[in-house]
């Protein structure tokens, strides 16, 4: 299977809150002018799952709540790179049953981890429930600029 040149991955659960952040980022892409050949992909709750979709994706943007120890919504965007290094593959920095940081680790391994850039939500809350926190909610507009802008810098590369 050819490689796709990119990918916009989003990974959450939208029956929990905040955590649902990921698959809602996507939607409103969905709603947005996009440069073509981009191609967004709902990754549910993630876990061992991603390792596929990262295989089949030459460079990705990932998208998903991560408890990082900031404010509720604070954005945080980094290399993957980054957390491989410093969490050494091992850790939870996803909200999900296996670790972002795991997988990230085994597609290194794997030879199967894409140019990615992770953008990574501070939740409020995540229990039960189909709503957004307020502070994350708010966060979306800058969130989507973001990724706009990340896709802009691919266009411009």
């Amino acid at each position: 299977m050819p490689r796709k040149s990119s990918s916009i991955i989003g990974v959450g659960n939208l029956l929990m809150g905040d955590d649902g952040l990921g698959i809602v980022a996507l939607e409103q892409l969905r709603r947005q002018q996009l440069p073509p050949g981009i191609e967004l992909i709902d990754a549910g709750c993630g876990g061992l799952t991603l390792l596929q979709l990262l295989a089949d994706c030459e460079r990705a943007l990932l998208i998903d709540a991560a408890d990082f120890g900031r404010p509720a919504g604070c954005i945080l965007r980094l290399p993957a790179e980054h957390i491989v290094d410093i969490q050494g593959g091992t850790g939870q920095a996803s909200l999900h049953q296996t670790g972002l940081a795991e997988v990230l680790g085994l597609a290194v391994k794997l030879g199967q981890l894409p140019e990615l850039t992770l953008f990574l939500v501070q939740p409020q809350c995540v229990a039960p429930g189909l709503e957004l926190s307020l502070p994350v909610r708010q966060t979306l507009p800058r969130l989507l600029e973001m990724l706009q802008k990340e896709l802009e810098n691919w266009r411009n590369a």
